[in-house]
């Protein structure tokens, strides 16, 4: 109880943040205090408060010790121990050293998001950046970020360039894979999956060219007689085909029912070579999967899950947004606290760029999924450029601002010519940006 007058509450908390001050809804500020109201006897005044744990606290700091260098794995924060690439298991020393047939076929990173959750390592082909996927083993210190990577591996360059580079790859190693589901669809055979026919457009390249007449058909007969004329299950389509069947992607974060010591079971953590024929090893239902795979089997699918980790591998900040500071969605950790309050985060924070620009963007939702830039840390490390006046913040950073250049810099058309840009990328190459600084460097 309070006596009769002017008077405020204060709330104290530990980890958590307040959502930004909306009618009708969070009205506690940044400090905890709510607005000053005036009460008499009797009065019974209602003040809501919104509060929201920021992403990368909630696994953060409860571990009593940090191993830095799992050898070939990566520290979990949330699990307090080394996760291992496939193949190792954890040496006496809690360290990821130890190989062992046990650990073969169980992959941690089945489920995570490349550039998101997926960790970070150096190029396979000896390029001066940092790649993320889940597609990797004997990989030997994994990385939490791009930026860890970087800094690591490529010190001795531009760390914000190697940054920059790093996600670019990402994003070619992602239309790479949306090029091949493009791709016309033949009969094939698939000679180290089912070793048998198939009918889709997951071929290898090099299957394509010169090889089309001898790989790729566009009948059944002449694929099952060329390659496996003994089979009498060839083509291996369990029924007639469908568009799921033929184009079906799984998405990174899905649960499917997948073979496993002779039965099956549900999870993400399937041998990561199975994404790449998800329609012959990844089902949706205990059915599908039992009757292809165990038959035979009374107790399929196996009756425990494989202890899969909900939502992302570990905790991040990334997410698809409204970009209000640029054109339509952007990707990366740079939107407003208010976003992720819970009370906004359904509605402003997505897991994809089309649900983002589905709910933001109906009406021209392909062309702002084309034009998705990723934003992290304040500073756009790809995609499109987004368009505007660009001028040089001539603050000694070495970066382009979007805004209103100062006067000076269009008092005449020479001026703006050389301080005046359309485009962020047109502005830094004309004054040498921190990130691009060696890009355009001769």
């Amino acid at each position: 109880y309070v006596q009769p007058g002017e008077c405020f509450i204060q709330v104290e908390t530990d980890g958590y943040l307040y959502g930004p001050i909306v009618p009708g809804e969070n009205q506690l500020g940044p400090d905890g205090r709510s607005p000053v109201v005036d009460v008499n006897y009797r009065d019974v005044i209602e003040i809501n408060g919104g509060l929201y744990q920021p992403f990368l606290a909630t696994c953060n700091g409860q571990c009593n010790e940090v191993i830095k260098d799992c050898g070939w794995g990566i520290w979990n924060n949330c699990t307090c121990q080394c996760d291992c690439d496939p193949g190792f298991c954890l040496s006496a020393n809690q360290k990821c050293y130890d190989g062992c047939t046990t650990h073969e076929d169980f992959n941690p990173w089945a489920g995570c998001r490349p550039a998101i959750d997926c960790p970070w390592y150096p190029d396979k082909n000896g390029k001066a950046h940092c790649t993320s996927s889940s597609n990797f083993a004997g990989v030997y210190n994994l990385h939490e970020t791009a930026e860890i990577c970087c800094e690591e591996h490529f010190s001795a360059l531009n760390v914000n360039s190697c940054v920059q580079k790093s996600f670019a790859d990402v994003e070619a190693a992602e239309k790479h894979v949306q090029d091949q589901l493009d791709r016309p669809r033949f009969f094939w055979p698939d000679l180290y999956g089912k070793q048998n026919c198939v009918f889709d457009s997951s071929y290898a390249d090099w299957m394509e060219g010169a090889n089309k007449e001898f790989y790729l058909f566009d009948n059944e007969e002449l694929c099952c007689g060329t390659f496996y004329p003994h089979r009498d299950d060839c083509p291996e389509v369990p029924s007639s085909t469908t568009p799921w069947q033929v184009d079906y992607t799984p998405d990174p974060s899905e649960q499917f029912y997948y073979p496993h010591d002779k039965n099956c079971r549900f999870g993400r953590n399937y041998p990561m070579w199975m994404k790449l024929y998800p329609k012959h090893y990844l089902y949706k239902t205990p059915e599908q999967c039992c009757e292809t795979w165990a038959n035979d089997k009374a107790n399929c699918p196996m009756p425990i899950d494989d202890g899969v980790q909900e939502g992302y591998y570990w905790i991040v900040d990334d997410a698809y947004y409204p970009n209000f500071k640029g054109d339509y969605c952007a990707r990366g950790n740079s939107y407003p606290e208010w976003m992720a309050d819970p009370m906004n985060r359904d509605t402003h924070l997505f897991v994809t760029g089309k649900e983002c620009c589905d709910n933001w963007f109906p009406d021209t939702t392909t062309e702002c999924q084309s034009n998705i830039v990723t934003v992290m840390n304040g500073l756009q490390v790809g995609g499109p450029d987004v368009t505007g006046t660009w001028y040089p913040s001539m603050n000694g950073n070495f970066e382009c601002i979007d805004g209103t250049p100062p006067s000076w810099m269009t008092q005449s058309d020479g001026y703006k010519e050389a301080y005046v840009f359309d485009s962020h990328a047109e502005c830094c190459k004309a004054h040498a940006c921190d990130p691009q600084r060696d890009m355009f460097s001769s």
